[in-house]
């Protein structure tokens, strides 16, 4: 696969921004929601959607796709959120437990794939969850001793529901266009 610059910018923006709206709407309402504190992590991270859709439409190319949000992203938790315990290498864990459960999943899915022709966004789900999964334990041994099984559960609700939501954004986008583009040919 060759690179990009298109993909290269949608996929950087789409990154940037699903953080961006976790930072800035998903994380206050959390907060009033649960105002003891659920800082265990976002309960709707739409950025493991982004991670996950990259590497299914892009393959390895996703890590350079996903590379620059990722890092800007770690920066702007690191220092500006004041999180600077979380070490850099927890978003190469994350990228590469994506890359390789979306890998996994097209293995596992192959037949099914190669057969219709596409792929269903159960298969994205599928996928999702093991990519959260690998993610979970690598982030929680990478930043707590010992790793914490609570921090682990509810980053996997957080990736999974994230998904979930991009899955059900990009399908309400996808009918509108749809609806639109069917409008405007009716019209000529």
């Amino acid at each position: 696969m060759t690179f990009s610059l298109p993909a290269f910018l949608c996929v950087t923006a789409a990154y940037i921004g699903s953080f961006v709206l976790v930072i800035l709407l998903i994380a206050p309402v959390q907060k009033t929601v649960f105002p003891q504190g659920f800082e265990l992590g976002s309960l709707i991270f739409l950025p493991h959607g982004v991670r996950i859709l990259s590497f299914l439409f892009f393959g390895w190319m996703g890590f350079i796709y996903l590379l620059p949000g990722s890092v800007l992203m770690w920066i702007v938790l690191a220092y500006g959120a004041g999180q600077v315990g979380y070490h850099i290498s927890g978003t190469a864990v994350s990228l590469i437990s994506c890359y390789v459960a979306v890998t996994l999943a097209c293995r596992l899915f192959k037949n099914v794939w190669a057969s219709s022709g596409r792929f269903s966004w159960q298969q994205v789900m599928i996928a999702g969850v093991f990519g959260s999964v690998m993610s979970a334990a690598g982030f929680s041994a990478l930043n707590f001793s010992p790793p914490s099984l609570l921090i682990m559960l509810s980053h996997i609700i957080g990736d999974v529901i994230g998904l979930f939501v991009i899955l059900f954004l990009l399908m309400i986008m996808f009918r509108q266009i749809d609806r639109f583009l069917t409008k405007t040919h009716r019209l000529n």
